[in-house]
Parts: C-alpha cells; structure tokens; sequence
C-alpha cells in the first residue's frame, strides 16, 4: 500500500468518527468532506474554512394605471336682449338630458326667445392621481458564495459590511421580497358648451350680482330696459 492510499485511509478513518457517513464515487478518488466547519481537500491537501451570513433585500416595482375616462359636463344657456344677458343657467348635463330640458323650460317661461345657437364648446381633461394599491409580492432565495479575501455586504438591505477573511469561503443566503403596486389615475374629460338665445320679452325681477355665475358673461345693466331673469342654481342632471 502506497503511502497515499495510507493518508486516504486515515482520513477516512477520522471523518468516519465524527459520525458523517459519506458516499465517494469511485474507489479512493478526488475526496473533498466538510467536518465541523472546515473544508478538507485531499487532492491538494488544503483546508478553507467556511463562514455563512444572511441578507435581505426588498425591491418596489411600480406600474401606471389608468382606470377609464369619466364624462363631466357644463352646459351653459345664455338668452340675451338688446345685448344684455336676461337668462344665464348652468347645468352639470348633456343637451337632451333631463337637468338642460328644465332649464330650456326655465328660460321659455320667462322670456320669448329665439334659437339656440352653439356659441362655444370645448373639452377640458384633468387627471387626479388616486393613490397607491399593492397588487401583490414574490419571494425568493439565493445563495451566494465567495472566497476570501473579499469584503461583502449582508444584513437588512444589504447595509452590514463583511470581511470574508484569505483562504475562508463564504455562503450568504439572501432573501428577497419583490413588492408589485398600481398608481391609479383617474382622468375625468369635462366636455364645455355654451347656447345662446336672442330674448324678446321677458319680465321678472332683476337679479342681485350673486344670480349671475362668476366669468360666465356681462352681468345685466340695472339701467337697461331690458328686465334681467334671475339664473337657477347649478343643478346636476
């Protein structure tokens, strides 16, 4: 028996004592163990001691959604006579809905007209950011090793520094956790229009500045002749 086999042998031997059962391929070939802690490689007759860590890393991935447009409407009747508004209501409805045709009502009682007309019309978009939703997370786990001498980094979110020391091989386990969230935007399309009617006789009580919605048109002149109908509130259809 050569003095190698010999050396074989005797470790063998020695792992066998510490309880560790091992399966080799082979008969005495390239042996390499772990016995508490130390690597021994018989080929080369080295040892490398192993250390182990833990990290954890977490990762926020965001995604843009856009929840489908919502109708607003502004429906503004205007009469006017010898140039002076004498009917001005605004509804929160579309031509043909219920809110426009109470207010088209309003405006026959009060004052013989003729038209409308669309003076203007305009759609005015604005998007709201709603908040943050989490869809969902994944988990994961890895292994990383590295031989020393090398620096690594472990711990929550990686912010611990480690020294793998010469001739040491390390094994870090990371833990990840991938966090999956929604940014919901709402966008509501705000669809403007303006009718104008000419005013033949009307007659009412004049109406203090407040009846007139703000930047919706002249206010009536208290000198005119024309006699100003008081504009209804804002009403929602």
């Amino acid at each position: 028996m050569t003095q190698s086999a010999t050396r074989r042998r005797g470790l063998i031997a020695a792992i066998a004592c510490t309880g560790f059962v091992l399966t080799l391929p082979g008969v005495f070939g390239h042996l390499t163990a772990v016995v508490e802690g130390v690597l021994f490689d018989t080929a080369g007759a080295q040892t490398t001691n192993t250390t182990s860590t833990v990290s954890f890393t977490e990762n926020t991935t965001l995604t843009r959604v856009d929840l489908p447009n919502v109708d607003g409407f502004e429906t503004r009747v205007v009469a006017e006579r010898d140039g002076v508004v004498v009917f001005d209501q605004v509804v929160s409805s579309p031509p043909g809905s219920t809110a426009f045709d109470q207010a088209m009502t309003a405006l026959a009682d009060a004052c013989s007209v003729s038209g409308p007309t669309l003076v203007s019309s305009s759609d005015l978009p604005a998007t709201v950011f709603l908040g943050d939703v989490q869809d969902h997370f994944d988990e994961s786990s890895t292994l990383e090793e590295t031989l020393g001498p090398n620096t690594i980094f472990v711990g929550p979110n990686r912010t611990e520094r480690f020294v793998v020391a010469a001739g040491t091989l390390n094994i870090n386990q990371n833990f990840h956790t991938e966090f999956f969230v929604n940014q919901v935007f709402q966008t509501t399309v705000t669809h403007q229009a303006t009718y104008g009617f000419v005013g033949g006789s009307c007659s009412a009580a004049s109406p203090t500045p407040t009846d007139v919605p703000a930047d919706r048109g002249p206010r009536p002149s208290q000198a005119s002749a024309a006699t100003p109908i008081p504009a209804v509130p804002r009403t929602a259809g």
